[in-house]
């Protein structure tokens, strides 16, 4: 092969190269979504997803099925189940992010950052599992494990007295009352096996008596209520074959389910 001919060869070469390299820069040129710095985060509580975008070109449109695009960052009375959410910018540029069921179904107390379980129950929004958060202070007990053991607690959650479970509460929950409770047992057709094993899985961990007796952990569940009486308060009281209520001085010690307060 003579010299010429091999120049023309790394002509024809360069002038492919150039032309690849053009086109190259005219699609990313084209496509505005090619450089994007759109991205997007989640956050997932309470039956409620919140995302939040960043970058790429405003306004954004947020969706949950990566279909159907909404303008609001926030998705309320989420059904459970893990969920895909996309953002779309003014380009129509997207970008995704995940979160979890384990999220969505839960409260997370930030005062020591434990999660808690949450179930829907009918119309009414439970903790999943007993409250376990230490209120004890260096001058005073208002909260205990059963038996005074740790493990007690890490199973059944702590039991409390009255004053103290009734400023336990996160925002926009609270003890509930005892009309609370007569729905929730109306909810599952007054089977107290159900809220035993069905999805709201109530721990019996029994009571600590005024005396400082620890009694029936195992065998039944004491949960306070926020309705007075003249003695103390409401309290249920239930195992898997039987429930009642009745009324005990707020100085007993007893099992905490918050439910989600109703916003007017």
């Amino acid at each position: 092969m003579n010299q010429k001919m091999n120049n023309q060869i790394k002509s024809i070469f360069l002038l492919i190269v150039v032309f690849l390299a053009t086109s190259c820069s005219n699609d990313d040129d084209n496509n505005p979504c090619a450089n994007s710095t759109l991205a997007v985060t989640a956050t997932a509580e309470e039956f409620t997803i919140i995302a939040t975008a960043t970058g790429g070109v405003a306004p954004y449109e947020y969706s949950i099925d990566g279909t159907t695009f909404q303008t609001s960052d926030t998705f309320e009375d989420v059904e459970s189940g893990d969920y895909t959410i996309t953002v779309r910018d003014a380009n129509n540029c997207t970008s995704a992010t995940s979160v979890s069921e384990a999220h969505l179904n839960s409260l997370l107390d930030e005062r020591n950052g434990q999660r808690y379980k949450i179930v829907k129950i009918g119309d009414q929004i439970w903790l999943g599992e007993n409250f376990n958060f230490d209120t004890n202070t260096a001058t005073s007990t208002s909260s205990w494990c059963y038996d005074e053991e740790s493990a007690n607690c890490e199973t059944y959650g702590k039991l409390y007295t009255w004053e103290a479970a009734s400023q336990l509460p996160p925002e926009g929950w609270g003890l509930p009352t005892q009309e609370h409770w007569q729905t929730l047992f109306s909810e599952v057709e007054n089977s107290t096996a159900e809220l035993v094993n069905g999805e709201f899985q109530s721990l019996l961990g029994g009571a600590r008596t005024v005396e400082g007796n620890f009694i029936f952990k195992g065998t039944y569940g004491y949960f306070w209520t926020s309705t007075p009486a003249a003695e103390g308060y409401h309290y249920f009281r239930f195992n898997e074959t039987e429930g009642n209520g009745g009324v005990v001085v707020s100085d007993v010690g007893v099992s905490v389910r918050l439910i989600k307060l109703q916003t007017p």
